[in-house]
């Protein structure tokens, strides 16, 4: 009798759960349609709406998406900022990205502010499941025979097509398999932050698009071999990286995510579509470099060269999962007081994590700019982050 009481008392409130949800989403899409069939009189791009969900974020989170009069408030603040810098803002000069981004630093700086504060931590999962994941040597999953013998197999027809397709190739799907290749590590660099560390980042392609600016500019304004920029590529993108790597050390799921798309449109409007950065029209041009005095302006030749940057960045990463760094940035995953009961600092793991993938993303955009010649924001923007989150 008293667990059919029990039962029925969780159906109610679940019933009055679900009712109260639905009649929020319900509210909710009668708002947001009748504001966008209002707007759509003014404007019809599909780019301003998506734009306009992330202004209408930043002023949100001054609730963080729990008070109703603090969102208010925010959106108050939002649109009275943008409404002064957009006529008493700079309107030339390297701060003019300021004006278009004012509502993505809010959001930025909002959840920097809550994440020092603490909140928006994920749940820690059972400390003795986690420190016997960390202590025990053999933590990953020993494959049998079999499993091996099929991954061989796999990996081995793999590379001989990565080897045999692109002569037979036309000289178009030559240049797209040429280009295809950097992204392949700028993928892996996802592979480090999120299947192995569990982070969120929406902002891949922003710290690609760094090492993209780094190697075009330096190169182009000192002349430098391209491949000695490569690696500076790479360590120019550390620091943006830490830039999200620190916030993201107290938030978690729905609140990193915003972080990172945040800070990802950022760096576009600040950098990458910054007239003094890019040099306008113009653009920033980048010649195909040499190897050992080998020209690499043949498409099918700069392939190959870089299928062999693919294989090491593939060698590397395969490496760091099997390494005890790779076991214990999985064990981070489940339980941060997990990994802290066995002696180990999960903030340095989480933070190598953003460092590595950032590094990686910044080499693979350097060698993306070189294969295309020049430099593109639109080749960095948010939804080429989002397309290297899914892929």
């Amino acid at each position: 009798m008293e667990q059919s009481s029990v039962i029925l008392a969780y159906l109610t409130a679940l019933r009055k759960t679900v009712r109260r949800r639905l009649v929020t989403y319900g509210l909710f899409a009668v708002v947001a349609g009748g504001v966008s069939s209002l707007l759509t009189v003014i404007i019809l791009d599909w780019l301003f709406f998506a734009l306009l969900v992330i202004q209408a974020l930043s002023g949100a989170m001054f609730g963080y998406l729990r008070s109703i009069p603090l969102a208010l408030a925010g959106g108050v603040v939002v649109g009275l900022g943008e409404s002064l810098l957009t006529k008493y803002g700079p309107s030339q000069g390297a701060l003019i990205g300021v004006r278009s981004s004012f509502s993505f630093i809010v959001l930025f700086a909002v959840l920097v502010f809550y994440a020092v504060r603490g909140a928006g931590r994920g749940q820690a999962r059972p400390v003795a499941q986690l420190a016997d994941r960390v202590r025990a040597a053999g933590t990953a999953r020993i494959a049998r025979p079999a499993d091996r013998a099929w991954a061989r197999v796999a990996i081995g027809c793999g590379v001989a097509l990565a080897l045999v397709i692109p002569p037979a190739a036309s000289p178009s799907w030559r240049f797209t398999l040429a280009a295809t290749l950097p992204m392949v590590i700028v993928f892996l660099s996802m592979t480090v932050l999120t299947g192995y560390a569990g982070q969120i980042s929406l902002c891949q392609a922003a710290f690609a698009g760094v090492g993209s600016v780094t190697v075009a500019r330096v190169v182009g304004d000192t002349g430098m071999s391209f491949w000695l920029v490569l690696p500076l590529a790479g360590l120019a993108a550390v620091p943006f990286g830490l830039a999200v790597g620190l916030p993201a050390l107290r938030l978690g799921g729905l609140h990193l995510a915003l972080l990172t798309l945040g800070f990802g449109l950022l760096v576009d409007n600040m950098i990458f579509n910054n007239l003094s950065v890019t040099r306008g029209g113009a653009g920033l041009q980048l010649s195909r470099p040499t190897l050992f005095g080998l020209s690499l302006a043949s498409d099918l030749t700069y392939y190959y060269v870089l299928l062999l940057f693919v294989a090491l960045t593939v060698l590397l990463v395969h490496n760091l999962r099997m390494s005890p760094t790779g076991r214990a940035l999985r064990a981070v995953q489940d339980s941060e007081t997990g990994v802290r009961s066995v002696g180990l600092n999960p903030t340095a793991f989480k933070l190598a994590a953003f460092v590595l993938a950032a590094f990686l993303a910044g080499v693979g955009g350097a060698l993306f700019t070189s294969v295309q010649g020049h430099f593109s924001a639109l080749d960095f923007g948010m939804y080429q982050s989002l397309l290297i989150l899914v892929t």
